[in-house]
């Protein structure tokens, strides 16, 4: 393989990575801002 097509794949692999992780932290912010979803918040 080339180096271009390492290159291209390496990219893509790095965007979904980043993209997975930025779902992730946005999931995270909203469960963690909203009491109701957490559980035994309700006695």
């Amino acid at each position: 393989m080339s180096t271009s097509v390492i290159l291209g794949f390496a990219f893509a692999v790095f965007a979904l990575m980043i993209t997975g992780l930025a779902l992730t932290f946005r999931e995270f912010l909203k469960v963690s801002e909203d009491p109701s979803i957490r559980k035994g918040s309700e006695p």
